[in-house]
């Protein structure tokens, strides 16, 4: 697969590079994921800016809110 190419919803990188824009815009932003999320997306945010350490929560899935 490219890496440009998003082989699921096409809106996802939009939502990437949404989140890269208003971290680098100064707004303190914080992603909480399933730790069963695919690690490309994480990588996705990465290669566009986003501090996975700063930005990012991976949420353990036999945790309930």
């Amino acid at each position: 697969m490219d890496g440009d190419e998003d082989s699921g919803d096409p809106t996802h990188m939009d939502l990437v590079e949404a989140v890269a824009d208003r971290i680098k815009a100064g707004i303190d932003v914080r992603l909480i994921t399933s730790e069963y999320e695919d690690t490309m997306w994480i990588e996705r945010l990465q290669d566009a800016g986003v501090d996975a350490v700063d930005h990012l929560r991976i949420r353990d899935a036999g945790l309930i809110i």
